[in-house]
């Protein structure tokens, strides 16, 4: 998309709504390689994501968890 029109800028945001808004963006840049997974992306400014498992215990990269804001 972007090679046709390069005036566009994509963002990927997440939130859900009791972060009001979104709580992590990203922003797809034209060295973004495209796969089957979108990124969440970081946080907005003042604000901690966690990935927690059942146990409310960070998980390792790769595996599943539940985001916490």
């Amino acid at each position: 998309i972007q090679d046709s029109l390069p005036s566009l800028h994509i963002f990927s945001i997440y939130g859900p709504t009791e972060t009001t808004v979104f709580a992590t963006w990203f922003y797809y840049c034209s060295d973004y390689s495209q796969s089957d997974i979108v990124p969440i992306g970081t946080p907005i400014q003042n604000a901690f994501i966690y990935l927690l498992d059942a146990k409310l215990q960070k998980v390792q990269s790769g595996e599943e968890g539940e985001v916490y804001i």
